[in-house]
């Protein structure tokens, strides 16, 4: 699992780069390489999608699992 954690949030992080290039240059680096309307360029954008829903899981066990509590030692 923490391998395929991995490669959704290299995934993630790529799509934010790309997003980021849009809004800051008004460049869309997917629709440069494989063309955005191209068959590539929706599964580009769909593995994005996915790779976005997945990483939902991991973000919600993280808010449902209890954090230990520390407790110091009274003197």
């Amino acid at each position: 699992m923490k391998s395929v954690n991995l490669v959704t949030l290299t995934i993630l992080i790529i799509g934010g780069f790309n997003w980021g290039m849009v809004s800051w240059l008004g460049e869309d680096l997917v629709s440069f390489l494989v063309g955005s309307t191209s068959l590539p360029g929706r599964l580009v954008y769909l593995t994005f999608a996915f790779a976005a829903l997945y990483q939902l899981l991991p973000l919600w066990l993280s808010f449902r699992m209890e954090e230990p509590v520390v407790q110091a030692d009274a003197f």
